[in-house]
Parts: C-alpha cells; sequence; structure tokens
C-alpha cells in the first residue's frame, strides 16, 4: 500500500522550492526518505528535515504554492517539487498507478 508523506525543512539560507516542502509518495517512510536522498538532495543539496507528515492530504497544502505545481500524489514517487527526472516522465511520478489508492 502507498503512503504520501509531506517533508518539511528547518528553514535557512536562500528560499528554494524546497522553502514549502516536498511531497513524496512511497511504500513507507524509508522508501521515502530513500527517494528524498536519490531524487531531491542531489538538485537541492541536504536539508535538515524538521518534520514528516504521514498520510498528508493534498487539499490541506498551500493552494497557489503547491497544489498548483505538483505532479501525480496517487504513484510512487516525488511530487513535489517537480524534478527534471518527474517532468519528463523519466522519474517514479510517472510509474502506472496502483489500484486502489
Amino acid at each position: 500500500m502507498l503512503t504520501r508523506y509531506w517533508f518539511e525543512f528547518v528553514r535557512g539560507g536562500q528560499a528554494t522550492a524546497l522553502s514549502l516542502g516536498c511531497g513524496i509518495t512511497a511504500y513507507n517512510l524509508d522508501d521515502a526518505r530513500r527517494m528524498l536522498r536519490q531524487e531531491i538532495v542531489p538538485l537541492y543539496g541536504d536539508r535538515t528535515v524538521a518534520r514528516v507528515i504521514e498520510g498528508v492530504e493534498v487539499a490541506s497544502l498551500d493552494e497557489t504554492g503547491v497544489r498548483r505545481c505538483l505532479g501525480n500524489p496517487t504513484v510512487r514517487g516525488v511530487w513535489f517539487p517537480v524534478t527534471p527526472a518527474t517532468a519528463t516522465g523519466k522519474g517514479y511520478a510517472r510509474a502506472a498507478p496502483t489500484p486502489g489508492f
């Protein structure tokens, strides 16, 4: 079963897409952290995680900064911020939908 995770980071330095957070759909928290390291850290650098929300409802996220710019949160992968890999269909978030999610 897949779960949506929302990562919030310690603020500091220059604002980036991660200033709003990071959304990942994964099998479990370890899987989500692995995708964070593999997909996000190379693009935005290593950030200290302040909080992780398990089972986040997309409707609860900022409409202007997040919901209008997200990928597909129903499949395994990074859905916010949309990375070059997910935007081109080569990343996790473009995988086939999982039945029942």
